[in-house]
């Protein structure tokens, strides 16, 4: 076993010290490579330009739910990206303490000044969470 470990060792150290090629890539390559970043900048101006669609029918589907275990649907940043972490329902928002409200804030952007109670509110109204007073 030992000895099968040292021969992987020593043929890698060979695979590594091979000369690497230095020429320029091929025509085909630079062109997919171009290619891949179009595609990219595409995939990251339709992100830009759905975002706030998503969120509007986010706060639209939250307003509507019932307090409680409902689930929530949950709002993207600015970036595109949900939050980790952020509560999933009525009760989950009503569980948050101070430190995990102040988070859930600032992940949208959001001030964390105030009472607890006054957070949450912020916070509710942002996602569109009409039914839950704190």
């Amino acid at each position: 076993m030992v000895a099968a470990g040292q021969a992987l060792i020593i043929a890698g150290n060979r695979f590594a010290a091979m000369p690497v090629n230095q020429d320029p890539a091929p025509p085909w390559a630079v062109q997919m490579q171009e290619s891949m970043q179009e595609m990219l900048q595409g995939q990251q101006q339709m992100q830009q330009t759905t975002t706030p669609f998503v969120v509007a029918a986010a706060r639209a589907y939250n307003a509507t739910l019932p307090a409680g275990n409902t689930p929530y649907l949950a709002l993207p940043t600015a970036a595109g990206v949900v939050p980790a972490n952020m509560p999933v329902n009525g009760n989950g928002l009503q569980a948050l303490n101070g430190a995990a409200i102040n988070i859930a804030l600032q992940a949208y952007g959001l001030p964390t000044v105030g009472l607890v109670a006054e957070r949450k509110n912020r916070f509710a109204r942002h996602w569109g969470i009409t039914n839950l007073e704190f």
